[in-house]
C-alpha cells in the first residue's frame, strides 16, 4: 500500500475545526489504497488506539513535531502563559506583519531536519501540506526539493486574496514577497487543492501554467450524516423546538439570537437554544434571559458535534461581522445541509452566499436586528422551511466525504504513476 505523509498544524483528537479536513481525509484514504501518516504539532490532546480505530482508521498514524503542547488544552486565551501571550503580541505587531507568509514560518523552518528524518523513516510516496497557516507549504516545497517526492499543496482557506491574510501596516512593504511565496507554491507543487471555489477560479486565472495541476476539493459531510446513521441525542419525545449553533459564533450576534429566542418564549413558543463549541462571552445574561432553556456545551469532539447537529430543529451559522468580510466558505454548512433541517445563516461571507444561492431551506440575514431574527424563527418553525427530501439526498450524495476521498485517491495514484514513469526514464 503506498504511503502519504500529511503535514498539518493540527489533527485528531484536537476538536478544533482546523483538524477536521485532514482527519476526514485520513478516515477514508486506507479504503482506497493509501496509508497516511500525519506530522503535526502537539496541542495537548491525546487519543488511544481504540479512539483512532473508531474515529479515524487503525492504519493511520501520527508523529508529533513538538514534544510538548503548543497551546493549553483548553484552547482558550485565558489559559495562555506569559511567554505565549508575548508570542501572540509579536505576531500581531510589526515583527509579525513583516513575516512571509506569516510568523509561523519560523517554526516550520526550525523543524526542517526533524521533518526530513521523519520522511526518511516513513518513506512515503507522496507528501501533502495543508494550510492555513500558509507557512506549512514552505516545508512542503523544501521537502520536495530535498527528496524529489511528489508534493500536494492543500489550501483550506485562500491566501493572498483573503482579507484575513493580506499584509497590513509594515507588512505592506512585503507585498511582492507574499506574491513570490505564493507563486513558488503554484510553480513547484505537483497538485494544488482548493477548498474555496472563488480561490480556485482566481488561481486558474492568476497561474495559468498550473491549471492542469489544480483541483477544486470542497469540504463535505461525513457518511454518518450523508447516510443518516448518526444518533439523535437529547430527544426525549418533547415538542420543544431546538435551535442550535455549532462552532464559533460572534458575541454580539449570539446575544441578538438569545434576545430573539427569549421574545419567542415570552410569546408562548416552546424553544430551547444550544451553543456547541467555544461559548460566546458574557453568557451569564443568556441564563438570566432563558432560564432552563439555554445550554452551552463548550468544546466537544467532532463526532459529538455531529450528534448535536442531528438533534436540531434549526441550525444556525452565527458568523461575526468581522469574519463575514473574509472569503471563507463555512465548513459547518456542508454538515448542516446534510442534516435536512432548516438552516439560518447570519452574516454570510461572499463564498457562503455563492454556495447557498437558491438552496431551499436556507434563510440568510446580514447584520440582523432582533425583529429580523424573530421573523427567521417564525419561518423555521413553519412547515415551509424544511428542505425537500430529494434536495437533501442529492446534497448528501454529492458531498459525501467517502466519495470525495475516492476522487482524491485517484489523483494520488496518478501522481504515483507519473513519478514512476519519470524515474524510469
Amino acid at each position: 500500500m503506498p504511503r502519504i505523509a500529511i503535514i498539518s498544524t493540527t489533527f485528531y483528537p484536537d476538536p478544533a475545526v482546523a483538524s477536521v479536513r485532514m482527519t476526514q481525509f485520513c478516515r477514508f484514504l486506507p479504503e482506497f489504497g493509501w496509508s497516511p501518516t500525519v506530522l503535526c504539532r502537539h496541542y495537548g490532546f491525546e487519543a488511544t488506539a481504540d479512539d483512532f480505530a473508531r474515529d479515524v482508521h487503525p492504519d493511520v498514524s501520527v508523529r508529533y513535531l513538538t514534544s510538548s503542547p503548543a497551546l493549553p488544552v483548553s484552547g482558550s486565551s485565558s489559559g495562555l502563559n506569559t511567554m505565549q501571550r508575548f508570542k501572540g503580541a509579536i505576531g500581531r505587531g510589526p515583527i509579525g506583519q513583516l513575516a512571509v507568509p506569516d510568523l509561523s514560518i519560523r517554526f516550520w523552518r526550525s523543524i526542517r531536519q526533524t521533518a526530513r528524518r521523519l520522511i526518511d523513516d516513513i518513506q512515503p510516496q507522496v507528501i501533502l501540506t495543508t494550510s492555513p497557516l500558509h507557512a506549512t507549504h514552505d516545508l512542503g516545497r523544501w521537502l520536495r526539493e530535498e527528496t524529489g517526492l511528489p508534493w500536494v499543496a492543500d489550501f483550506r482557506d485562500p491566501y493572498r486574496i483573503d482579507p484575513r491574510y493580506q499584509p497590513r501596516g509594515l507588512g505592506l512593504l512585503r507585498r511582492k514577497a507574499h506574491q513570490r511565496f505564493e507563486a513558488s507554491i503554484y510553480r513547484n507543487a505537483d497538485l494544488i487543492l482548493h477548498n474555496i471555489p472563488v480561490e480556485h477560479r482566481w488561481a486558474r486565472l492568476a497561474y495559468p501554467d498550473a491549471r492542469q495541476r489544480m483541483r477544486q476539493m470542497l469540504n463535505g459531510c461525513p457518511p454518518e450524516l450523508a447516510e443518516r446513521t448518526i444518533r439523535r441525542p437529547d430527544h426525549d419525545g418533547r415538542s420543544r423546538f431546538s435551535v442550535r449553533v455549532i462552532g464559533a459564533a460572534g458575541d454580539e450576534e449570539s446575544q441578538c439570537l438569545v434576545d430573539a429566542v427569549a421574545e419567542k418564549v415570552r410569546q408562548g413558543a416552546d424553544l430551547e437554544l444550544r451553543f456547541v463549541g467555544h461559548p460566546p462571552r458574557h453568557t451569564d445574561r443568556f441564563h438570566r434571559q432563558l432560564a432552563g432553556r439555554v445550554t452551552l456545551t463548550g468544546l466537544v469532539p467532532h463526532r459529538e458535534a455531529l450528534d448535536q447537529m442531528a438533534g436540531a430543529d434549526l441550525l444556525v451559522c452565527n458568523t461575526s461581522t468581522r469574519r463575514s468580510r473574509s472569503l471563507l466558505l463555512s465548513s459547518k454548512l456542508f454538515e448542516y445541509l446534510a442534516v435536512g433541517v432548516p438552516v439560518l445563516v447570519v452574516n454570510p461571507t461572499f463564498s457562503d452566499r455563492q454556495f447557498l444561492r437558491r438552496r431551499p431551506g436556507v434563510w440568510l440575514l446580514t447584520t440582523p436586528d432582533r425583529r429580523d431574527l424573530i421573523d427567521a424563527l417564525d419561518w423555521a418553525m413553519s412547515d415551509d422551511a424544511t428542505p425537500p427530501r430529494e434536495t437533501v439526498d442529492a446534497f448528501r450524495t454529492r458531498y459525501n466525504r467517502r466519495r470525495q476521498v475516492q476522487t482524491l485517491a485517484d489523483d494520488f495514484n496518478q501522481l504515483l504513476r507519473h513519478s514512476s514513469d519519470s524515474g524510469s526514464k
